[in-house]
């Protein structure tokens, strides 16, 4: 019954968050267009994932802060090949404060 019900729910939770990804340290622009900013990023790492839904997360920060970005992917292994190759952004001149 009830044990079933939460062990199922637990673990459907794990597995959304297992197709997350969270990126920091882009910067942020009133009107930005987020979406476009995560498909650039993983274009520079050689990766086309399908992504599910991303946004910015937190309150509207204050000048010259950077909230985090929130990337749903369809699938963990995507995850896992984004961040194989994250350590690569630090070379990119474009990504130098993106981890």
């Amino acid at each position: 019954g009830k044990k079933i019900a939460e062990a199922v729910k637990s673990a459907v939770q794990a597995e959304d968050r297992s197709r997350n990804v969270i990126i920091f340290g882009v910067e942020e622009q009133t009107n930005e267009i987020v979406e476009e900013k995560v498909g650039e990023i993983f274009s520079y790492l050689g990766e086309r994932p399908c992504v599910i839904e991303s946004s910015r997360m937190g309150l509207v920060p204050k000048p010259g802060q950077r909230r985090p970005i929130k990337v749903v992917l369809r699938g963990s292994d995507h995850v896992k090949q984004i961040l194989r190759k994250a350590k690569n952004l630090k070379d990119i001149a474009a990504c130098k404060t993106v981890f």
